[in-house]
């Protein structure tokens, strides 16, 4: 005999949901018609359930729909501080529900702690991951938090998503199939450094490559500039450039709206490979572009001077004494002249370090998580939620419609792309 079960049928069909001893004369004919369904006498069979009767809960029936809606309504918007249409659109969605179903959603109504809601709180509020209604201002998944989740609110546009009362404030973000998501005005390529070290980096370098008087033969304009000894190193250097850099289009850089991952990997190894071509041979000694500026009547012009008369300067510099140097030509572009040209391209912050690039792209992600606790994320409009607490779960794989692009690594091709798996 399953007394729990007889005793909560027996409780369901009573008007308060529960019965306490002594029992009244209705209590107990109701449980005289629970025993005889099951087979069983009161008269023989009550002492069994004494025990069970002392265990049990009283059933808490659902509040109706008329006494509950107000107070839903204004849970949700001076608690969880929703605007009155994204109101409206939760309680068209209750009364959707079954009776079951409002049940559960009246028993669990912001009473979850995060980790219980991630758990397995969310599947009563999973009606509400992506209702049908006015829900602007809010991303698919955060209403379902609200609801669930004790002393939380929207943090509208001026803060993150979710902000927890005396607990921090959460993001939450609907993952792509490729597992990223837009980060929205929070990723704008224009508010990084990153976007505008590679933009001055194509026009200082890479656009001169396409014309005269650099182009169309780099290897042979730079060719007299090096020793000979140093000619592989140069043959290197112009291939390098040719396969990693040539290919991206000057416009797509410049706008900087749309650079997939293709073009995002490529500008990182071909870092990488600019660095070991001057910094592990003699290409960077081989070339001195030692010049002095000199401004008359509002005019500047710019000399050449060797190495040796740099350092004449240098060291006369604050002091009384008289040098002589003997000035060269005069550069008439210095956007166009190939020594300060290939100068410009070794002095470059990334081809100087290529791991200042992969420091750029983890300041655009630490800039991200700044100031919150967590990621609630959801995959692809499954409304399991799933939680991430470090930034290291995180890297930047491309730029689209103008904004910096965010992915879970562990579900990335780190092998393939480089520049993904030194983020972290």
């Amino acid at each position: 005999m399953d007394t729990n079960k007889i005793v909560k049928e027996w409780f369901y069909r009573l008007p308060k949901g529960y019965a306490l001893a002594p029992y009244t004369d209705q209590e107990l004919k109701v449980l005289n018609e629970v025993l005889n369904e099951n087979g069983l006498s009161l008269d023989e069979d009550v002492d069994i359930l004494d025990q069970a009767f002392l265990d049990a809960k009283p059933v808490k029936e659902a509040v109706s729909d008329e006494e509950f809606i107000p107070y839903l309504t204004d849970i949700m918007s001076k608690e969880a501080m929703l605007a009155q249409a994204q109101v409206n659109t939760i309680l068209a969605t209750y009364e959707k529900l079954s009776e079951k179903e409002k049940e559960d959603f009246q028993n669990n109504l912001r009473k979850q702690n995060l980790n219980k809601f991630i758990s397995s709180g969310w599947k009563v509020y999973e009606k509400f991951f992506a209702p049908i209604g006015e829900t602007k201002g809010l991303g698919r998944g955060e209403m379902q938090i609200l609801l669930a989740v004790d002393d939380t609110e929207t943090g509208g546009t001026g803060k993150k998503d979710i902000v927890m009362k005396g607990g921090g404030m959460y993001e939450v973000k609907e993952l792509t199939k490729n597992f990223n998501f837009d980060p929205a005005k929070d990723g704008m390529a224009t508010k990084f450094e990153l976007t505008y070290t590679l933009q001055d980096f194509y026009r200082d370098t890479v656009s001169p490559m396409r014309e005269a008087p650099l182009g169309p033969d780099l290897f042979e304009t730079l060719k007299p500039l090096v020793e000979e000894s140093s000619l592989d190193s140069l043959q290197k250097l112009v291939d390098t450039l040719q396969e990693y850099f040539i290919p991206i289009p000057d416009e797509k850089i410049r706008i900087f709206r749309e650079v997939s991952y293709v073009p995002m990997s490529n500008m990182y190894e071909g870092f990488v490979l600019l660095n070991e071509i001057f910094y592990k041979s003699k290409l960077d000694t081989d070339v001195q572009d030692s010049r002095v500026t000199v401004k008359s009547k509002g005019d500047q012009d710019t000399f050449w001077i060797s190495g040796d008369d740099a350092d004449k300067i240098s060291k006369a510099s604050g002091k009384p004494d008289t040098i002589s140097i003997n000035v060269g030509d005069e550069i008439d572009d210095e956007n166009k002249n190939a020594m300060i040209w290939l100068k410009r391209l070794e002095r470059h912050p990334f081809v100087q370090d290529p791991n200042k690039m992969v420091q750029e792209l983890n300041n655009i992600t630490r800039s991200f998580f700044q100031g919150v606790k967590g990621l609630i994320w959801y995959y692809l409009g499954n409304p399991k939620p799933n939680l991430s607490s470090s930034t290291s779960d995180w890297v930047i794989t491309h730029v689209t419609r103008g904004n910096y692009r965010f992915a879970l690594k562990e579900k990335l091709n780190t092998s393939k792309y480089k520049y993904l798996a030194v983020q972290g």
